[in-house]
């Protein structure tokens, strides 16, 4: 398996990371979970306005804002950006917590400061099942604890039939192998944590 170099994303890979997601066909650029809109706003956005999506990546991440916090994933012999991985403080993220199936659980309570949240998981399609997610989540729990975190929340999908596509939230088999725990068993939409 190819030991991957992951890093903190940093002003001077935002070219990179555009180029990652335009190779992996998506226009989302990462800013689902900051945009304000509904759901149809948002589609709208993503077929008929993708230079904002990609104007507000590479602005967050120049400006090292927290809706930009996250790692890159290098191949060794590349400068390349092969994979992303979004870490975010929970209280960053209403939207994925006011989900109707997170919103109620009794399980975000508590003292919640020091929590982070893996809430996007993406690898270049030449680079998937080569260990660069693993890459990716195992920086992402160092750093973490560098900044003080106290655990990472995860809500990958579980299911036998998903795409690779589907993983955007990381692939529940490597989040298990790298210490997450189920805190929340819901069929295909399990909540883990991972306590640092």
């Amino acid at each position: 398996m190819t030991n991957f170099r992951a890093t903190p994303l940093g002003p001077e890979d935002v070219d990179e990371l555009v180029s990652l997601h335009q190779r992996c066909g998506l226009t989302c650029y990462c800013r689902y979970w900051h945009f304000e809109g509904n759901t149809d706003d948002w589609h709208d956005r993503l077929f008929n306005d993708t230079v904002t999506n990609e104007t507000e990546l590479r602005d967050t991440t120049r400006n090292s804002e927290e809706s930009a916090r996250g790692m890159v994933a290098r191949a060794p012999d590349s400068s390349a950006v092969v994979g992303w991985l979004k870490l975010s403080r929970a209280d960053q993220l209403p939207k994925l917590y006011g989900q109707r199936l997170y919103r109620t659980l009794d399980i975000f309570g508590g003292d919640r400061s020091g929590v982070f949240t893996l809430s996007c998981l993406l690898v270049d399609p030449e680079f998937r099942k080569q260990g660069v997610a693993s890459a990716l989540i195992s920086a992402a729990i160092g750093w973490a604890r560098s900044l003080g975190g106290t655990a990472i929340e995860a809500f990958p999908r579980r299911d036998e039939y998903l795409s690779d596509a589907e993983l955007w939230l990381g692939p529940f088999s490597t989040l298990e192998s790298l210490g997450f725990e189920i805190v929340h068993d819901f069929g295909p939409y399990p909540v883990l944590r991972c306590p640092l």
